[in-house]
């Protein structure tokens, strides 16, 4: 395969192709069947309705599976025009359970508001700890976990401090608090 100068645009091709690239010059006098014209390829068509019935079919399914999950049960208005009225034992049933989830909400907002949003801390547990370290500002929250019993907490905090010969230590403290906040009993654990 030769280059040679178009006699047209002056630029080089190849000595193969019947015309200029560039220009169009026909070089020499060819059949056209010979090199046939080059086109480029179509692209595929777009199956429309391929497409169509996917889209169908998830849109079906959907339905089908996700929409009957995602609608409310309403049991007392299954049968229009009949409404459903509680009797007497139902009522006292339900006032029950409204009671105790009262208490239960109570009691819940008694115990969060004896620990810090900010670090999970239980203040009055970390005011008394303050009051028997040598050096109170050296304190540093760790980590507080509690248990649930039935008239009080347990609650185990780690905390950092600085001791006599100012040195940092680690220590664990584990205290009883009833539900209103009063620490009952203190232990330091190793």
């Amino acid at each position: 395969m030769a280059v040679i100068e178009c006699p047209e645009c002056n630029k080089k091709v190849s000595d193969k192709l019947p015309y200029c690239v560039f220009c169009k010059h026909k070089f020499r006098s060819i059949q056209d069947s010979e090199y046939p014209e080059l086109t480029p390829p179509n692209p595929p068509e777009f199956n429309y309705k391929r497409v169509a019935a996917a889209v169908g079919i998830a849109v079906f399914l959907g339905y089908l599976f996700i929409w009957p999950a995602a609608k409310p049960k309403n049991y007392a208005n299954s049968n229009p025009g009949t409404s459903v009225t509680p009797n007497a034992e139902q009522r006292s049933v339900m006032a029950a359970l409204n009671q105790r989830d009262a208490s239960q909400n109570n009691r819940r907002s008694q115990i969060e508001r004896q620990f810090s949003a900010w670090d999970g801390s239980h203040r009055p547990l970390v005011r008394r700890v303050k009051e028997s370290m040598k050096n109170p500002d050296s304190f540093e929250h760790v980590k507080t976990t509690y248990t649930e019993q039935v008239d009080m907490l347990l609650v185990l905090m780690t905390y950092r401090g600085k001791n006599s010969f100012n040195a940092v230590v680690t220590e664990r403290v584990y205290a009883e608090v009833t539900l209103d906040g009063t620490i009952m009993t203190l232990k330091e654990t190793y």
